[in-house]
């Protein structure tokens, strides 16, 4: 390989490894796509998972978050206990968006909840970011944890 092929090659390594964001890690993250947009989501994906979500967290890059995947279809209940970000909770089913809502941080002893419609899997990502890719009700959605 010619030396300046070589640098190039070496470079654009470089640029791959360090990436822009989190790299998906088989088991631990996925990526949901929602209306076309794809966002890198950790996992929880078992009880203790779920009941710490994104407590403690201080930022999300604007396509990232937490997916929460149940074992079945049910309404699922939300709150923002020692959450430090706002948060746009978008709920799944049957390949499309069932319900979207903002919640805040709550400052309080006793913090409210948010229910959403029906979903197997629910993602948290960044407050706002719904709104600003126009997220509504009935997109199409799609989750995939083989990592790319």
């Amino acid at each position: 390989m010619k030396p300046m092929r070589r640098c190039a090659a070496m470079f654009l390594g470089l640029l791959a490894a360090c990436g822009s964001g989190p790299a998906c890690v088989e088991g631990e993250s996925a990526v949901v796509t929602i209306d076309g947009h794809d966002f890198l989501m950790r996992l929880a994906d078992d009880g203790a998972e779920r009941a710490q979500g994104l407590m403690g967290v201080t930022e999300l890059g604007p396509d990232e978050g937490m997916a929460f995947v149940f074992e079945q279809v049910a309404e699922q209940t939300f709150w923002m206990k020692d959450t430090l970000i706002p948060l746009d909770l978008v709920a799944l089913a049957d390949g499309k968006v069932v319900s979207v809502d903002t919640m805040t941080p709550c400052e309080t002893a006793t913090c409210p909840t948010t229910r959403t419609a029906p979903a197997g899997v629910v993602v948290e990502i960044p407050g706002g970011r719904a709104a600003e890719l126009g997220i509504e009700v009935g997109d199409p959605a799609s989750i995939d944890a083989s990592c790319r």
